[in-house]
């Protein structure tokens, strides 16, 4: 089913993303030693490592640049000339214990924040001056874009820090209208949510050196791919924690917005927070009061540290403070909970109309091997596809949108489900060349039609198994082209060794790719639906081909067993699909906003910083934001969706489960890519009647 992702994704602009302050030019041997070691394992176990050449070394330079000011409110392209030449021959010079290129980006950006904290400094002490015609692009999505000289850069804070005032009065006046009558107030807290930042920086863990020195090796990390990262021991053991498929929480997610507020970014059905029904997304944290120990303020508060002051497993019970979206206080009184994480269920639906067929959403491919028998998502889909068929389905929807992935093993099993035998994929890596994927269950337990719902956010495990039902001619794939992540990752110590030492930090690597049954890569392209339908996600361009360290696609020649069911009419059923969303409203409707997004991502959203037309502008954007991904009620579907009986039970017996259950099932009324891809169901059985799997 479509959902929501955080409304301030476009927020991305703000300066309070940078990771900036004064750096001292001192405890810097132990990165270069790191980093030794760090390039080493890489260039011994990474599948397939870049060349030892000024390219790395570029690759290195724009990594580190991005990880230090991805906004560009400090550094400039004439600063990021004058570190470029320490940066030539970077790898040998690292080898022979040289880290030139880190004492040099030490030494350039403690120049460059000192002359930004000292024009900014100056600014907030007069009156702002506003104007009707002064116009912000706020961009949607990270472009890096660093100006030219210090001269532009000035220019960039004169019009930031009037966003960043304008902001502080838009989020007083919550319904009413932005006034300005307190500007000197409201200048006041611009400044204190930037001491508070360059505070934050200045006293981190280890000093603003080590941090910075955590960057760089995050930078040579991220040079050989995306998915390749350095992790610091403490950042490891966050990493595994968060992989667990069962927790005691809140549930509540956080991210920090533009502002540098600690905002609600998601609440988990079912999660205490949920269940208040006095919380909700795009709420900012206040204040912390637990039952027993002091109070905690979240105005100087990275939403890491949020997160982790949340996770405490001493902390049972809490008061939470928020400021919701009206601008009032609001008190709210949570008490944790051991709840089985929302990704890690499957729903399933009877879609009734003309023809019935089965719904099934696939949030995640969990594998809980802890738990009962071992069970995962393979296990439930099949339960549920046995529930399907007792209710006379006639073919079976898979939604994988935001599938981002999880257990290779279970793809291959949920595969294997609808393919009885022969190779479903390929791993290579450098030790272990073209090893075949299989399920080793004969047999399948579903024949009839398939169809695979997908989108931008459908990665790995994802595009396993849509690759190899899509080969195989056993699925249609309809929606938008999917992520294009064909690799695989382990977290290994630094040192290259099976045992760490204590503290040694880790290294997330990629050391092996995926390919097609037929030899065939969908890295970084992603998997090709065979029926496209446009959607806002898409051009948002959240995709491996945005990276540019992004592993590209290549073939290998596999000799494996294939033996595919015959071909599916793609183009006809691709031509019928067109024909039909020419004229159909809720499409065409979602197409226009969608196309008017597309436009705002690649030239950036103009926002008036004026009192007289900011609140409009602003909210203006984030109504698009939210249209390009609902349709508003406009669609008519042309079935009921229904509950299975073994769900009717469920939800009798548990009334937050039948709200969640009702708000899912009007989601899915009002989605417009579920309703052609119903259509074009209906069109498959016309065209092959059949494959329909009803005797």
């Amino acid at each position: 089913m479509i959902k929501r992702k955080g409304l301030h994704i476009f927020l991305l602009f703000s300066l309070l993303m940078g990771c900036a302050a004064l750096l001292p030019v001192t405890a810097k041997q132990k990165p270069c030693k790191v980093a030794r070691q760090l390039l080493q394992t890489l260039r011994t176990f990474h599948v397939d490592p870049p060349l030892t050449d000024s390219l790395f070394s570029e690759r290195v330079l724009q990594e580190f640049v991005q990880n230090l000011d991805p906004g560009g409110f400090y550094l400039t392209q004439q600063s990021i000339q004058a570190l470029r030449k320490d940066f030539q021959n970077l790898e040998k010079n690292i080898q022979k214990g040289k880290c030139t290129a880190l004492e040099t980006g030490i030494r350039i950006f403690n120049r460059q924040y000192l002359f930004v904290d000292s024009l900014r400094n100056r600014l907030l002490q007069e009156p702002l001056v506003l104007s009707d015609t002064d116009v912000l692009r706020l961009s949607l999505t990270p472009n890096h874009h660093y100006v030219a000289d210090s001269a532009a850069l000035v220019e960039r804070w004169h019009k930031q820090l009037r966003y960043l005032l304008l902001y502080e009065a838009y989020m007083e006046a919550g319904e009413g209208v932005i006034k300005l009558e307190n500007e000197a107030a409201l200048r006041k807290k611009v400044q204190e949510r930037l001491i508070c930042r360059r505070s934050r920086l200045l006293d981190g863990s280890g000093g603003l050196a080590a941090q910075v020195g955590e960057h760089f090796l995050s930078a040579l990390s991220t040079a050989f791919d995306p998915h390749t990262n350095y992790f610091p021991p403490t950042t490891k053991q966050q990493f595994m924690a968060s992989l667990s498929t069962e927790t005691e929480s809140f549930g509540i997610q956080l991210h920090e917005n533009a502002q540098g507020d600690i905002e609600i970014s998601r609440l988990i059905p079912g999660g205490p927070a949920w269940k208040s029904n006095e919380l909700h997304e795009g709420d900012v944290l206040l204040s912390l009061h637990p039952k027993k120990g002091q109070a905690k303020s979240f105005s100087c508060t990275s939403a890491e540290e949020a997160e982790a002051l949340l996770a405490d497993v001493t902390l049972k019970q809490v008061q939470l403070v928020v400021r919701k979206k009206s601008g009032q206080s609001k008190k709210v009184n949570l008490v944790k909970e051991r709840l089985q994480v929302e990704e890690n269920v499957v729903s399933s639906f009877v879609l009734k109309g003309e023809h019935t067929f089965g719904y099934l959403a696939l949030p995640a491919f969990y594998s809980q091997l802890d738990g009962p028998y071992g069970r995962g998502v393979a296990t439930d889909v099949a339960r549920e596809i046995i529930n399907l068929l007792n209710a006379d389905i006639e073919g079976i929807v898979l939604d994988l949108r935001f599938n981002g992935g999880g257990s290779v093993m279970e793809a291959l099993k949920l595969a294997g489900m609808f393919i009885d035998e022969g190779t479903l994929g390929v791993e290579s890596d450098k030790f272990h060349k073209n090893q075949p994927l299989r399920d080793m269950i004969k047999g399948t337990i579903y024949d009839g039609p398939v169809v695979l719902l997908v989108n931008s956010f459908s990665a790995s495990a994802s595009e396993i198994l849509a690759q190899a039902l899509q080969t195989y001619n056993r699925a249609l794939v309809i929606g938008s082209p999917t992520y294009g992540k064909a690799t695989v990752q382990v977290i290994m110590p630094i040192s290259g060794q099976e045992k760490s030492k204590p503290k040694e930090p880790f290294v997330k690597m990629t050391i092996a790719k995926y390919y097609g049954p037929l030899g065939s890569s969908y890295q970084s392209n992603g998997i090709i639906p065979d029926i496209e339908l446009s959607d806002g996600i898409s051009v948002l361009g959240m995709r491996e081909a945005a990276y540019p360290t992004a592993l590209r696609a290549d073939v290998i020649t596999n000799k494996f067993s294939f033996h595919p069911d015959p071909a599916l009419p793609t183009e006809a059923l691709s031509f019928l699909s067109e024909q039909r969303l020419l004229a159909d409203t809720a499409y065409n409707r979602q197409l226009e906003r969608t196309n008017k997004l597309a436009g705002i991502v690649a030239h950036g959203f103009p926002l008036r910083l004026s009192p007289r037309y900011f609140k409009a502008d602003y909210e203006q954007l984030i109504k698009l934001y939210d249209e390009s991904f609902t349709t508003g009620g406009a669609v008519k579907p042309p079935f009921e969706l229904q509950n299975l009986p073994e769900t009717e039970k469920l939800l009798e017996r548990d009334e937050e489960l039948k709200t969640m259950n009702t708000r899912i099932k009007e989601e899915l009324k009002n989605d417009v890519w579920l309703t052609e891809t119903y259509h074009v169901m209906l069109d498959l059985l016309q065209l092959q009647p059949g494959r329909s799997n009803k005797p």
